[in-house]
């Protein structure tokens, strides 16, 4: 007996009309306000579909705009913009943790205006060095010369002791093969 389960149900796969819905839904909701026309351009479909999606999530978006209101408004009463402008102050004025202070001042100039869209936008992380196309891992040596000064107390038969001092010289290497991920 086989069971058959559809897309939806087993969550590996979407179907290309529930990808694009998703792909509305986010440029629908981006800061950026985009036109009908700019996001069916960018989705690929037609600028009736974009209509359709926004007719559809229209009662979710209208829910959240009520309950960010209601957000808002609490927020203006417990932590009013007097309180948050004397503690933002307070950070960026503050020798101990210089990156606090750092970031205070960004955000203080970010509310002033004086920084622009793209200032304001973090540095996408990039790596470092990146190995060449069709590379599977890195071979990593590590080589360290070592140098071992000793001196052995040795007491002889008729009593006396001598001093032997010894230097060994050798060369540590430790040799890995990393997978790459």
């Amino acid at each position: 007996m086989s069971v058959q389960t559809s897309p939806k149900v087993s969550g590996l796969a979407m179907s290309r009309a529930e990808k694009r819905g998703m792909q509305i839904t986010s440029l629908l909701s981006a800061p950026d306000k985009l036109t009908d026309i700019q996001i069916a351009e960018i989705v690929g479909c037609s600028t009736k579909s974009v209509q359709r999606t926004r007719n559809r999530i229209k009662p979710a978006l209208a829910e959240i705009e009520d309950k960010l209101q209601e957000y808002r408004a609490l927020l203006q009463r417990e932590v009013p913009l007097e309180y948050r402008a004397r503690r933002l102050r307070e950070l960026a004025e503050q020798d101990e943790q210089k990156m606090v202070s750092l970031k205070a001042l960004e955000r203080i100039d970010a509310i002033d205006g004086l920084m622009g869209r793209q200032e304001r936008e973090e540095v996408p992380r990039v790596p470092m060095f990146q190995l060449p196309e069709g590379s599977t891992g890195v071979d990593v040596t590590v080589s360290q010369s070592i140098q071992i000064k000793a001196t052995a107390n040795i007491l002889n038969v008729d009593g006396r002791s001598e001093e032997h001092p010894r230097t060994i010289e050798g060369e540590a290497v430790v040799s890995e093969d990393a997978e790459s991920e």
